[in-house]
């Protein structure tokens, strides 16, 4: 059985390939290229993310990843705005 990454999408655990053969069958054809080019120039130290990076890829961890830190930015904008607020009015902490 092919190593395998495990991670959670949309709330569920999913396997997703984890050598550079099964990240490359699991890519569309368009793709290949520039996954060679990125494993064959990859430090060594950095493969394990890049690899992950593919894996995760054709998965729609990217966009949920994207939502949560959209949501992080508004309540950090929107906290900001509350203190600002606060001290405008001279309301304490």
């Amino acid at each position: 059985m092919p190593a395998t990454f495990k991670t959670h999408i949309g709330g569920a655990v999913v396997e997703l390939p984890a050598t550079v053969r099964t990240i490359r069958e699991s890519l569309p054809e368009e793709w290949h290229k520039e996954f060679n080019e990125a494993v064959e120039d990859c430090p060594a130290n950095e493969l394990f993310a890049l690899l992950a990076k593919w894996a995760l890829k054709p998965t729609t961890a990217e966009e949920e990843d994207r939502a949560v830190f959209e949501m992080l930015e508004r309540r950090e904008r929107e906290f900001v705005e509350q203190k600002r607020r606060e001290a405008e009015a001279g309301e304490p902490e």
